[in-house]
């Protein structure tokens, strides 16, 4: 079973503020800055970015992981009752980690004078309060949809820095460790250079670290959890490319993205954002033969990009011969395993057997994805059409109709509505 992590849901600028327990006051002055600056249509633009991902990995992986916030994200975007489809079915994941990232005033007094701030992380108090009063972020204005809501999320999570009732948090080496990495890097001349933030003000520097530190806790759950792939800001591919890190690739997400730009085959994030497409259908699909042959064809991160694109863009056959699959057989395996290659041993049954069976990668592309959500928009295409006349022709059936045939209205157009 294949499996992924999103990790790419943008986080808002924040500000920490400290509250005085014998006064019982909280500070007017902030104490700490969290987050990543964004406009708000920034912020709408990476949130969407974020919910895409998710709607192609239902397509493309078994199970998907996501973080305790981004999950009451997702339930607030996607309704309560699809949530609970999603669960029912094992396809989602909740990952209760607890820890974020944040700049706070220094510990050293000479610093804090002169308002110097320093890199940590703190406890966030929102998954934990969950944990300990049953799941209460979570609601609903149907009480039973509600309650199957709160019991199934409880059923598929993942406790990570904490227990069941929240109350016991474990000390993170992990988050120290992301700590002392960023300010190694922040120190580093070549670093800086390769960040191109030598010459950029503090307030760049805070706010790269911190993204930083949440590309680095995204590859640290992936291991830990031992998923197959993670999703991140794309801010990490800069920060991979300057400073290796072990870490699977989210090459499947990346090179269906761009199949179904050249395919032309519709954004399924847009088409159900739009109304057009129903979960369900996207879980129909999901479940068909040739999407859950996609999937295992995928799964394998040993492939070319561009060779996988290339051959999927190839015209697609629903049949292939007994006699041609000598021939495919070595093209597939090469792209799933490079050393695989030209000779088909018994170990490759698996997919002998799929091609065998009229089966190939183009299939689920060609003949499921595109022909369902084209006809989709070919019905919005139409009824808004529809519409739009009816907007302008406020027509008796005995008057000449509007395209100019020179047929009577209720024979020509206004037929055709009908």
């Amino acid at each position: 079973m294949s499996s992924i992590l999103i990790n790419n849901f943008p986080k808002m600028t924040g500000t920490l503020v400290q509250h005085n327990r014998k006064r019982n006051k909280w500070s007017n002055t902030p104490s700490g800055y969290t987050g990543f600056s964004a406009s708000v249509n920034e912020f709408d633009d990476s949130r969407n970015s974020a919910l895409r991902s998710i709607f192609l990995s239902l397509l493309l992986h078994d199970v998907v992981y996501l973080r305790h916030e981004d999950y009451l994200d997702f339930i607030r975007f996607l309704g309560v009752e699809n949530v609970i489809l999603l669960l029912e079915r094992g396809i989602i994941k909740i990952v209760f980690d607890c820890y974020d990232f944040t700049y706070v005033n220094s510990k050293d007094a000479k610093a804090a004078k002169l308002g110097q701030l320093e890199l940590t992380y703190f406890v966030r108090l929102a998954p934990l309060y969950d944990l300990q009063f049953g799941y209460c972020s979570i609601e609903s204005d149907n009480r039973v949809a509600q309650a199957r809501l709160r019991y199934l999320t409880e059923e598929n999570q993942i406790l990570v820095h904490c227990n069941e009732n929240g109350l016991e948090i474990t000390a993170d080496s992990v988050a120290n460790s992301i700590i002392d990495e960023v300010r190694l890097d922040l120190s580093n001349k070549r670093m800086l250079e390769e960040l191109d933030l030598t010459a950029q003000p503090f307030s760049v520097k805070m706010m790269t670290s911190l993204r930083i530190c949440e590309v680095l806790a995204g590859y640290s759950l992936q291991k830990q959890l031992e998923v197959d792939s993670v999703i991140q800001d794309s801010y990490s591919k800069d920060y991979v490319e300057s400073k290796i890190f072990i870490s699977s690739s989210d090459k499947s997400i990346d090179c269906f993205e761009t199949i179904l730009e050249m395919k032309s085959i519709p954004d399924v994030f847009d088409l159900y954002n739009r109304g057009l497409v129903s979960l369900k259908e996207i879980l129909d699909m999901r479940e068909s033969f040739q999407a859950k042959n996609f999937r295992m064809w995928l799964s394998d991160k040993n492939y070319d990009h561009e060779v996988v694109v290339r051959e999927l863009l190839k015209p697609c056959s629903s049949s292939v011969k007994a006699n041609m699959v000598s021939f495919i057989v070595p093209t597939v395996l090469g792209l799933i395993n490079p050393g695989a290659g030209v000779i088909a041993s018994a170990t490759d049954s698996v997919f002998l057997k799929m091609l065998r069976d009229n089966w190939s990668p183009k299939l689920f592309l060609d003949s499921k994805l595109s022909r369902l959500l084209n006809e989709k928009i070919k019905h919005e295409k139409l009824k808004n059409s529809v519409n739009r006349q009816n907007g302008y022709s406020m027509l008796k059936s005995g008057d000449d109709c509007y395209c100019g045939s020179g047929k009577k209205y209720s024979v020509c157009h206004a037929k055709r509505k009908s």
